[in-house]
């Protein structure tokens, strides 16, 4: 699930993460795979400015559209100076069926409180939920409008990003 906000103070934020924190500690995941050496995930936040995600995706990728492809920019590193920074280069160029799903190079921030349903303009969500009336009534409250995508296993994530690609074209 992914939700899309309108505005959000820059003072509101604790932190932000390279992917998917959740992704992070599951079996066969982003630690086990590529950070290893990494006990807690918080030794991976990036801070906590509204445009430290924007840094990322500069420095990893070169420029939005290469990061809604999933296009990273090949850089060179010594992986004993920066055994990070050598990690989530492994991470975002893994490709193929065996790649872990689009959580892998999403951007996470963190809030400092929780933020209101009032703020989030669209979720990006599974076929499934459509059927879920708690999720239907909770969208019509809000007047949050679901954009649904229907990739049946996360190791395609290409019909989950071109969902996002669509939406952020018709903005």
């Amino acid at each position: 699930m992914c939700f899309v906000l309108g505005e959000i103070d820059a003072g509101s934020i604790l932190s932000t993460f390279p992917f998917d924190t959740g992704a992070f500690q599951i079996e066969g995941g982003i630690k086990e795979n590529f950070f290893p050496h990494i006990e807690d995930v918080f030794a991976l936040s990036m801070g906590g400015e509204i445009t430290d995600c924007q840094k990322l995706v500069q420095c990893f990728y070169g420029n939005n559209d290469k990061f809604r492809n999933n296009d990273p920019e090949k850089l060179d590193f010594d992986p004993f100076l920066e055994l990070e920074v050598g990690s989530y280069i492994q991470l975002i160029n893994k490709r193929g069926i065996d790649t872990l799903d689009g959580r892998s190079s999403t951007p996470e921030i963190v809030a400092l409180e929780n933020i209101s349903l009032d703020e989030v303009e669209y979720v990006i969500v599974h076929i499934e939920n459509d059927s879920s009336p708690f999720f239907k009534q909770k969208c019509k409250e809000h007047r949050i409008e679901p954009i649904y995508f229907h990739t049946k296993t996360p190791l395609r994530p290409g019909e989950y990003i071109s969902v996002i690609q669509d939406r952020f074209d018709s903005l």
